[in-house]
């Protein structure tokens, strides 16, 4: 069996969506906190747009450059049942389920409502499609790499 690995380019939208999701909840944060304290303001201190603004930013950056989306091919299978069973158990023990399994894709999604509100912003939905000859696996590079050092030992 050979294995190919292969990442896709950044999602600005990705990236986006990500950044507001920070953004929001640190943001958020700050401002319940300064309620509590009596005068309800968005800054912290002086100083706090290094938190408040460009750590979310930077964040976001780092995060979505290394953990990007990517495709898995699996070629030269000999028996495809074997590997489609290892697939789909490994993916269930990572805490996703099945969500549509369509003619053309198997969908895996999570598993709670709020596990599923928040893949809005995150995107990690794993989509396996499933021929003859090869077994394509697109996903974020994490899982990517999981399942490929998991095929690899079996």
């Amino acid at each position: 069996m050979n294995i190919e690995r292969q990442l896709f380019k950044v999602s600005i939208r990705e990236t986006f969506l990500y950044f507001v999701l920070l953004f929001v909840l640190i943001n958020g944060l700050v401002f319940i906190y300064t309620i509590f304290q009596g005068n309800a303001r968005f800054m912290l201190s002086d100083s706090s747009w290094i938190y408040q603004i460009v750590f979310p930013v930077l964040f976001t950056l780092v995060h979505k450059s290394t953990n990007r989306n990517g495709e898995l091919k699996l070629k030269n299978i000999s028996d495809i049942d074997i590997v489609k069973n290892k697939i789909d158990m490994l993916i269930l023990k990572k805490g996703l389920i099945k969500a549509d399994e369509n003619s053309e894709f198997e969908k895996y999604t999570q598993k709670t409502k709020f596990g599923r509100f928040l893949n809005l912003f995150i995107r990690e939905n794993i989509n396996v499609r499933y021929s003859e000859k090869e077994v394509l696996v697109y996903g974020k590079k994490h899982m990517l790499s999981l399942l490929e050092s998991q095929l690899t030992l079996d």
